[in-house]
């Protein structure tokens, strides 16, 4: 399905309006990852309670200090960014239909979000949080090699919408 042996179309051949369609999506995807990954900032001391790692936070507060766990769970999920930064830029080198593992990869991102919000257990939470950090860089590399795939030297004001986004 990804490494079709079909001909990559020449972003050359793309008309300015094609151009500006796939910068759209790419953008529009990357600001639906972004807003699902802001609104984990909020929630978390819903997640930590949910977690069994405080109790009536949301009734009574939590000191911040209760959270180590949620911090070391940010930390692993960072860690492994770096991971899906690697596999990502080497799957755009090696695939031909890139623009479909990147529906792909944002698909998945979606899905681990939605994931991450039903975990019951602290060690599920970490197992998304691996899946969110490797699948939401794998994404972000992506779009970024479109981009200068479609706009060429010309793509600085494109890459900087990307990553506005």
């Amino acid at each position: 399905l990804l490494a079709g042996n079909a001909v990559a179309v020449d972003a050359k051949s793309l008309s300015r309006g094609t151009k500006l369609a796939l910068t759209g999506v790419y953008c529009v995807g990357m600001i639906a990852a972004g807003l699902m990954g802001g609104a984990a900032g909020p929630a978390t001391l819903q997640l930590a309670e949910q977690l069994g790692i405080v109790h009536n936070a949301t009734a009574t507060g939590a000191n911040t200090k209760d959270l180590t766990q949620m911090g070391v769970a940010n930390t692993i999920n960072q860690l492994v960014a770096t991971i899906g930064c690697l596999i990502g830029g080497w799957l755009v080198n090696r695939t031909k239909h890139w623009h479909r593992l990147m529906a792909f990869m944002q698909c998945w991102v979606g899905i681990a979000w939605i994931l991450q919000c039903s975990a019951r257990s602290f060690d599920e939470f970490i197992a998304v949080s691996v899946l969110i950090g490797i699948w939401y860089s794998m994404t972000s590399v992506t779009s970024q090699s479109a981009l200068t795939w479609i706009w060429g030297d010309d793509v600085a004001p494109y890459m900087q919408l990307d990553n506005a986004a």
